[in-house]
């Protein structure tokens, strides 16, 4: 059995005199939490309170009392009230109480130098068979660079059997900001987005009926993957050659530690090197005069991002060759005929990439 939030009823009462005047005295006492497990209770909470006494008046020590059972000192310390008013907080772990306790009644021994000593109680009822939900399972994973879908629910909110079952998510370990939350027991979906990409997100979550919380399920880690590049260019292209230059997304996350890769035309993935917010790399190997489609993309620990991709063709030389004898020859001289005649053609041109090259 669980319970919290329960507070006690206050009490303001004459509780004595000292040098001929009355103490009066206010206190109350706020039970945060109580879970009954078999014959064990675990109890927190405050009592705060102030005295007309400057002096003070103290109380010591809290008791508990289980219905059908003798009072358990669960509270020792000896804390004073005096006109400013004052809170302590308290926890407890009691063994051997019966599993059919009904109820519990809460004393504060209070006292005055030694002049009077008294003892107030609260009580406290609940049925026995109130029960806590299951505590929920949780799984979750990046499926974009900004979104995480996360599977959370419980197999039974217990007695009463009806509750709500919450999500806590942020981007620091234990969360405590509720992100989403469902009144059915089972898998829950919930997508977050708008999130940054290469960033740890955590996420935890809990179940409560009318009666009792259950325990935080074991918090899970889920990093996104980086976006893809902002933007991608490719200049200098040779026969053999290109130059790629690159810039980061804005919401990409942390620049440091992002691998740059290509490949091209689906072959196997080549690290360029170690990327930053904007950058430059020389990819090479290409074959002349061929197209390809090429991709690349920022691999970090958490896996790989998005890809960006082009089309590009690599240049062919400035030569022209032909066939001799099944060999290919460079041609030196190529001739035409101009008005019947022969006649040396001293400049030939192509087309590479939509631009004029000389080949002879």
């Amino acid at each position: 059995m669980a319970s919290s939030g329960w507070q006690g009823a206050q009490y303001i009462s004459t509780i004595g005199t000292y040098s001929g005047r009355n103490v009066d005295y206010y206190s109350d006492i706020n039970i945060t939490s109580i879970v009954h497990s078999g014959t064990t209770l675990y109890v927190s909470g405050q009592i705060s309170g102030y005295s007309s006494y400057v002096y003070g008046l103290y109380y010591n020590p809290i008791y508990v009392t289980p219905s059908g059972g003798s009072q358990i000192e669960m509270f020792a310390s000896s804390e004073r009230i005096t006109t400013t008013a004052k809170t302590v907080s308290f926890t407890a772990t009691i063994s051997g109480v019966a599993a059919s306790t009904t109820s519990y009644s809460f004393g504060v021994r209070y006292y005055c130098q030694s002049n009077f000593d008294t003892t107030k109680y609260w009580t406290l009822s609940f049925d026995p068979s109130y029960t806590a939900p299951t505590t929920p399972t949780i799984s979750g994973s990046a499926s974009a660079f900004n979104t995480v879908t996360v599977t959370y629910g419980t197999s039974s909110f217990g007695n009463p059997s009806t509750g709500t079952v919450y999500l806590y998510g942020a981007s620091n370990s234990t969360p405590s900001t509720v992100v989403a939350q469902s009144s059915s027991t089972g898998d829950n979906v919930y997508t977050n987005t708008s999130l940054v990409g290469n960033t740890t997100y955590y996420y935890r979550s809990n179940a409560v009926n009318s009666q009792a919380t259950s325990g935080y399920s074991t918090e899970i880690t889920i990093t996104t993957p980086c976006p893809a590049l902002a933007t991608l260019e490719v200049t200098n292209i040779t026969e053999t050659t290109a130059t790629l230059s690159y810039s980061q997304a804005a919401d990409g996350g942390a620049i440091s530690s992002k691998t740059l890769q290509y490949r091209l035309n689906s072959d196997a993935w080549q690290d360029l090197g170690t990327a930053s917010s904007i950058g430059t790399f020389t990819i090479s190997g290409l074959t002349e005069g061929t197209s390809y489609t090429l991709e690349v993309r920022l691999v970090t620990t958490a896996g790989n991002g998005a890809i960006k991709s082009v089309t590009i063709t690599s240049g062919v030389p400035s030569r022209f060759y032909g066939s001799v004898n099944g060999e290919a020859k460079k041609v030196k001289k190529l001739y035409g005929s101009v008005n019947g005649q022969a006649k040396r053609i001293v400049k030939l041109y192509g087309s590479v990439n939509g631009q004029a090259k000389r080949v002879i």
